[in-house]
């Protein structure tokens, strides 16, 4: 009897953790279904986002493993968007920038006005975009990631946060 009644509690702590982390599921505004938000608490001087291009299959699919950044307490850290993409991607000035558009499909808006309060540009090159977070006032900056086509005007967006906590 013990023994049943411990895989009995083993399966509703499964079924409720389960049920939790289904009820942490968002969907994007590029996915039919739900996907899982992955976190990062960055260090306090510095925090790096891997963005990864993939067009194997003709599409170019843009992602970064981390969908939400979160800073840590007291830091105010540089954060620097590495891309990892085949030969014809690149950042430009405008690759990191606030989602100022109409909330919708699971993604937040956030104004020019939030986001200049807390980031300040450094720089950009082809592969690496760099900012300063002043990390001043708690909540979530909402922003978006274009990646452009070398050459183009063609480009791919990606919609990650950061969540600020001073």
């Amino acid at each position: 009897m013990g023994r049943q009644h411990v895989n009995t509690r083993n399966w509703i702590c499964a079924i409720a953790a389960a049920a939790f982390l289904l009820g942490c599921a968002s969907t994007d505004s590029t996915s039919s279904g739900p996907r899982m938000l992955r976190t990062k608490t960055c260090p306090a001087a510095m925090c790096d986002a891997i963005v990864t291009v993939d067009d194997s299959s003709g599409t170019p699919v843009v992602s970064m493993y981390y969908d939400v950044m979160k800073m840590k307490r007291g830091s105010n850290p540089t954060i620097t968007w590495v891309l990892d993409a085949p030969d014809g991607y690149e950042f430009r000035q405008d690759s990191i920038a606030p989602h100022t558009g109409a909330a919708g499909g699971g993604k937040q808006t956030t104004t020019a006005t939030q986001w200049t309060n807390q980031i300040r540009f450094l720089n950009v090159q082809t592969n690496r975009y760099r900012v300063k977070n002043a990390n001043s006032t708690p909540g979530t900056l909402y922003y978006d990631v274009r990646v452009y086509k070398t050459g183009t005007a063609q480009s791919w967006l990606l919609d990650p946060a950061i969540m600020n906590d001073p």
